[in-house]
């Protein structure tokens, strides 16, 4: 969710405004998200922050959710989770944390190689650059 709520620099619509409010990777613990989405994510002061264990304790009691330690430190984690892909998802070249990054850089390795191949090949730049100019 912090990826999709930030706003990349330059831009001026949120990831998720752009992307007309996209569909989420299916979520496992839908309680433990409610309850996260009901804490705020993250502490908004000066700079977004996790939110801290007497933020969460101060919900626990007033909600009265039947919180143990383990859910506590879960949503805390969560929070810096959240934080986290916000911060990320404010550079305007990051991709979504649920994406294949590694089949991205692979494929991005295969197509840098295969130009040099080429180039080393002697291949024209035309051979190398399949955009056809507008001149002859």
């Amino acid at each position: 969710m912090g990826w999709w709520s930030a706003t990349p620099k330059k831009a001026k619509k949120s990831r998720w405004q752009s992307n007309g409010g996209a569909t989420l990777p299916p979520v496992q613990m839908e309680s433990l998200c409610r309850w996260l989405a009901d804490l705020g994510y993250a502490d908004s002061g000066m700079d977004l922050s996790p939110l801290k264990f007497a933020e969460i304790k101060a919900w626990a009691e007033v909600s009265a959710c039947p919180v143990t330690p383990w859910i506590i430190e879960t949503l805390r984690k969560g929070s810096e989770a959240f934080v986290k892909g916000y911060h990320e998802g404010r550079k305007a070249s990051s991709t979504p944390p649920w994406s294949d990054r590694e089949a991205a850089q692979a494929q991005a390795s295969q197509r840098i190689a295969a130009s040099l191949s080429a180039i080393k090949s002697g291949a024209g730049a035309s051979e190398l650059n399949p955009i056809k100019p507008d001149r002859p």
